[in-house]
């Protein structure tokens, strides 16, 4: 499948001001040294048959005219500059022209953030970003037959990154029929694109995910513990009542950012404690709303002596207990979008299979109470 058949009048402007952008496409790239901004400057001389060249203050002009579309208004906003070349294979090595770019990109600190091959056809989306602001923009279009090179700069808003690859128009020029799967690139990132051009204004869609993983855990004494309490919000808890007479704990925390801001800053305001009062354990988490486009979830796997009270407490996450077959005790387990789960014989308190409440053995002092809004209970014997 082809990623592109005569691929592009790309603007990252909406259609209704394509007339004063063709307008203007013919002038010359400005000398800049704007940061983001990449100098179309191959040093061998080059016939392109695409030349669009925006400057800033062509793009505030049309703003202006943008002023009652919000959206459209946002997005422009953020732009400095829109450059944008194509060549036929015919006029120019498309091997050549690609890697003197892509050289150049590499040399000025530009990352790739998704890269599609198939055969000898290349998507590649390059960024030059600051903390929170993406600089500029690099997407590479190349095949055996055309190449286009699209450079996009300014202070953008990582949010925003889809809206203008979206705004990458295939107009009139042809049909495009692409569709890709998920796939991942080398490094953190996860990345998936989502493509229907046939439907949807013929655009061009990019999701981009990133995220921290950072490994935890604690070991304590368990002969004089009686009762251990665990909450998290986004995500599951494995708790297993064993021979051993010490405490494991093992958390998982994992930060996910979906945009080109990566996720480390906010990871590091996550924290996650286990901690000894007495002769209970306390394991819980502590960090601010995380922001827009990012997300949180924090999985824990508890082992202990068999007959210790557990509180078991998660919104959006599964909870997994396993007890020895010999376990007497208390339990309540209820969930409000899931089913409870038993090996034992305890009687499920609502047809639902929402809840389940009673002895199991001889119903000893061992007490255990588990809580979920979105997730399964099972209990499970070893």
């Amino acid at each position: 499948m082809k990623y592109y058949r005569n691929f592009i009048w790309p603007i990252v402007l909406l259609s209704s001001f394509l007339i004063i952008i063709r307008s203007s496409v013919t002038e010359a790239q400005e000398e800049t040294n704007i940061r983001g901004c990449i100098a179309f400057d191959f040093p061998k001389a080059l016939d392109a048959n695409i030349e669009i060249n925006l400057s800033g203050k062509l793009i505030k002009l049309v703003a202006k005219a943008a002023k009652n579309d919000r959206e459209a208004a946002k997005l422009l906003e953020m732009l400095e500059g829109v450059y944008v070349r194509g060549y036929h294979s015919g006029d120019a090595d498309l091997n050549e022209v690609s890697h003197y770019y892509k050289n150049k990109l590499k040399e000025e600190g530009w990352e790739v953030i998704a890269k599609v091959k198939e055969n000898d056809e290349i998507v590649e989306v390059h960024t030059l970003f600051d903390q929170d602001i993406v600089n500029g923009l690099f997407i590479m279009v190349a095949g055996t037959e055309r190449a286009i090179f699209v450079n996009v700069f300014g202070r953008i808003n990582p949010e925003q990154i889809g809206e203008l690859l979206d705004s990458l128009d295939v107009d009139d020029l042809g049909n495009v029929d692409i569709g890709l799967g998920d796939f991942n690139v080398d490094g953190d990132f996860d990345v998936g694109f989502d493509v229907d051009l046939e439907r949807r204004d013929r655009g061009f869609g990019l999701h981009i995910e990133r995220s921290v993983l950072e490994e935890l855990d604690w070991t304590f004494e368990g002969t004089d513990i009686s009762v251990i309490s665990a909450e998290t919000t986004n995500g599951a808890i494995t708790f297993e009542g064993s021979v051993r007479d010490e405490v494991i704990v093992r958390a998982s925390k994992k930060v996910r950012a979906h945009g080109i801001v990566g996720p480390e800053e906010f990871a590091k305001k996550v924290h996650v404690y286990a901690e000894r009062h007495g002769k209970e354990i306390k394991i819980y988490k502590k960090h601010p709303k995380p922001p827009k486009g990012v997300d949180v979830s924090v999985v824990y796997e508890i082992q202990c002596p068999a007959g210790v009270s557990a509180n078991l407490y998660t919104t959006n996450g599964s909870i997994d207990l396993k007890l020895p077959k010999n376990f007497s005790g208390q339990i309540d387990a209820k969930t409000s979008k899931g089913r409870v789960r038993s090996d034992f014989p305890v009687p499920v308190t609502d047809k639902s299979e929402k809840q389940l409440a009673g002895k199991i053995g001889g119903g000893g002092s061992a007490k255990v109470k588990l809580r979920t809004t979105n997730g399964n209970i099972n209990v499970k014997k070893w």
